[in-house]
């Protein structure tokens, strides 16, 4: 594909990015698969990665990124975002102009997202061949830790910006309290229900809906076997790369997993001394979107290398199940659907993104704003840094709540408690809800059960928790006058 917008000056393709998106405000070009919502907020976000009835759509979303001055980084992470579709329908759909939080937050931060907006609806609507991002990249350099006109790596960009979007986009209510979910008989369970609603209570946005997963770390003493284990968070997953001629990401997955030797590091409270110890991961909850950084830059004292080193990766059927500790309601098997490139040297190098587009089903490389049709036989390559993968296997992906644990992706063996106000819906207390409102419980126990997805947990059904019409016009006036 040509670029012939970015042969244009920057402030003429500006105007002309300007007035295509006024032309488009009221006639939509590309279908928008809206989430599951309620009144405020929503349930859950469609996958639609697939294009499952095979519709013959106008191509969309093939823009290049104009190269602004060492950039290229910046441009990877944004083609990247914009293929990741639930996350593209999310912004679309306008759902983030509800959820955005401008209490304690910089002007700057809420800047960038509009700007990210602005991009995912150019790229998708607006059907350019090139686009220029000055915006977003001004805002973006305005950070001392990304300064103008240096190399910067693309994982900490990304990383970086997730965390703004996380942060800026965060609906946690730090007041409210919520039961955590009990897991009789298992320790390793309750222990990560526990961690992982702590995470929730603090953060809770689309980018842990979509990107956030649970690690497992185990440490082990040599000398008399205590164990010490922790539930933690996590964006991504650097894996590392042996120097070997070839090797595979399932055998950079077997390695993150196995033992690491700590000599002498770990104070053991039994032995009541540092021990020599033994460390493993393993994943406990995998999210939506799974993201892999293959480590390929290798920093020492005495030395700094790249790794050249041939990774075979699926593009389809990527099994998870050894490397999942915690049990999964859904098969952990995913798809590929983008991937950053690094080509040239550790110091002077270039990102370029290869990505899987919705409509046609067909891969694309897009290196700035030059962007080409590849095929999948390509994709595969030894110079991969990041791999964004999706789980293919569930038809939604559902919003993460400490109220409803029901929706966690990872199964719990008893059987949760549905939320307070939920118990008992066939003779519904109006004067005991209005209680707890005014008691200030958290709103999201009535907000994500106004009209919930069927599901089965622990032989409870979403029906039989919502034996009252909820979805109606009066249970929408009922709801909306407790809400104010």
């Amino acid at each position: 594909m040509g670029a012939a917008c970015c042969r244009k000056s920057v402030a003429e393709n500006e105007r002309l990015m300007s007035e295509k998106l006024k032309e488009i405000n009221e006639e939509e070009k590309t279908e928008v698969i809206s989430p599951t919502r309620t009144s405020k907020g929503y349930i859950s976000l469609v996958n639609n990665f697939k294009n499952p009835k095979k519709e013959k759509k106008a191509i969309s979303g093939i823009g290049g990124f104009e190269n602004l001055g060492k950039t290229c980084y910046i441009n990877a992470v944004l083609q990247c975002l914009c293929n990741t579709n639930p996350l593209a329908d999310y912004f679309l759909s306008g759902l983030f102009k509800e959820e955005m939080c401008f209490q304690n937050r910089d002007n700057s931060s809420a800047e960038l997202i509009y700007a990210f907006a602005e991009i995912i609806r150019t790229q998708w609507k607006a059907n350019y061949d090139c686009i220029v991002p000055k915006h977003f990249v001004e805002i973006v350099q305005k950070n001392t830790q990304f300064a103008q006109e240096e190399e910067h790596d693309v994982h900490e960009f990304l990383t970086f910006f997730m965390g703004k979007m996380n942060e800026l986009l965060n609906r946690a209510n730090t007041n409210s309290s919520s039961p955590v979910p009990e897991c009789n008989g298992d320790t390793d369970e309750h222990q990560a229900a526990q961690a992982w609603h702590d995470h929730l209570k603090s953060t809770s946005s689309v980018i842990v809906d979509l990107f956030h997963g649970q690690l497992k770390s185990t440490l082990k003493c040599t000398q008399c076997d205590q164990i010490s284990q922790n539930f933690e968070p996590f964006m991504s997953i650097s894996l590392p790369i042996s120097a070997n001629k070839g090797t595979s990401l399932k055998q950079c997955l077997k390695d993150f997993t196995k033992n690491e030797s700590l000599e002498q590091s770990w104070f053991c409270s039994k032995c009541n001394k540092q021990v020599t110890a033994t460390k493993s991961y393993s994943i406990w909850k995998v999210p939506p979107i799974l993201i892999f950084q293959l480590k390929r830059f290798h920093f020492t004292p005495e030395i700094q290398e790249k790794i050249k080193t041939d990774i075979g990766f699926p593009l389809k059927s990527l099994d998870l199940a050894e490397y999942v500790a915690g049990p999964q309601k859904t098969p952990p098997k995913y798809d590929l659907y983008a991937v950053v490139n690094h080509s040239g040297k550790l110091t002077e190098g270039h990102y370029f993104t290869y990505s899987k587009n919705k409509n046609d089903q067909r891969w694309y490389k897009f290196d700035d704003d030059m962007v080409e049709e590849m095929s999948e036989d390509a994709v595969e390559s030894n110079k991969a840094y990041l791999l964004f993968y999706y789980n293919a296997t569930p038809k939604e992906f559902f919003r993460q709540s400490r109220t409803l644990p029901q929706f966690w992706p990872h199964v719990l063996t008893s059987e949760v408690s549905p939320p307070p106000i939920m118990k008992r819906p066939q003779t519904l207390n109006i004067s005991s809800i209005v209680d707890k409102q005014n008691k200030r419980r958290n709103s999201e126990d009535i907000m994500e059960c106004l009209n919930p997805p069927s599901f089965s947990f622990s032989g409870v059904s979403a029906e039989s928790w919502a034996g009252v019409d909820k979805t109606g016009a009066e249970g929408e006036i009922l709801f909306k006058k407790l809400l104010r």
